[in-house]
């Protein structure tokens, strides 16, 4: 999976980049072992994120960054449900439990073989109830057509 990962990272030359003189392999390259160190050290490592575009792929892109990174699946998965509840305070959301809001994923594979099996979406449930997310993209789409007719 390292090499899968690898890979991905060098065709699409690494994350980040910002002046300097350090390229966006140079960057990642930085993030990477920082993410590992602060991991080693014990310190608290969530997942998150400060982009304005598609915020839910970005998620699945930083869980696979952590492990080739050299977090476990498990670890990487942890640090996205579980600690970056706790980072926020948010008692209700990070884990599934009795009293919790049982907001959760169904997969089509399990993310410990492959962090990349995130990505394999079968079933959506907010707070108990699946989403329709058929219904949910079909809404998106009428809203959209929608809005280009109002233009």
């Amino acid at each position: 999976m390292r090499d899968q990962l690898a890979n991905r990272v060098a065709g699409r030359g690494g994350r980040g980049g910002r002046g300097g003189g350090t390229g966006p392999s140079d960057m990642f390259g930085i993030q990477c072992r920082n993410n590992k160190r602060v991991h080693d050290a014990g310190m608290i490592l969530g997942v998150g994120t400060d982009a304005n575009g598609d915020v839910g792929s970005g998620v699945h892109t930083e869980l696979a960054d952590m492990v080739f990174c050299g977090l476990t699946p498990a670890e990487a998965i942890v640090a996205g449900t579980r600690t970056g509840a706790e980072i926020l305070k948010l008692d209700q959301q990070g884990t599934v439990a009795n009293g919790k809001s049982a907001d959760f994923i169904v997969l089509d594979a399990n993310p410990l073989d492959s962090i990349l099996n995130t990505r394999k979406i079968n079933k959506v449930y907010l707070r108990g109830t699946e989403v329709d997310r058929a219904g949910l993209s079909r809404g998106f789409t009428t809203e959209a057509r929608s809005s280009d007719d109002h233009k």
